[in-house]
């Protein structure tokens, strides 16, 4: 049943939280679970309904030190 259920609905882990609410998982191995986040290197900042034909991007540098 569990795998028809799966196949059909395609579900990210939230939905089988809720569709399964007995399910017990220690928010550690949720965590290990979960991909790493993607730098991003930029963010658009502007709107195309303000500025037709432009983008403007907003950029910071981060340098870290080692203790």
């Amino acid at each position: 049943e569990y795998e028809e259920w799966k196949w059909y609905n395609n579900p990210t882990i939230v939905e089988v939280l809720e569709e399964f609410p007995s399910l017990q998982i220690p928010s550690t191995l949720l965590l290990t679970q979960l991909p790493l986040l993607q730098p991003r290197y930029y963010s658009i900042s502007s709107s195309p309904d303000l500025h037709p034909g432009e983008i403007h991007l907003t950029v910071a540098v981060v340098s870290y030190r080692p203790k």
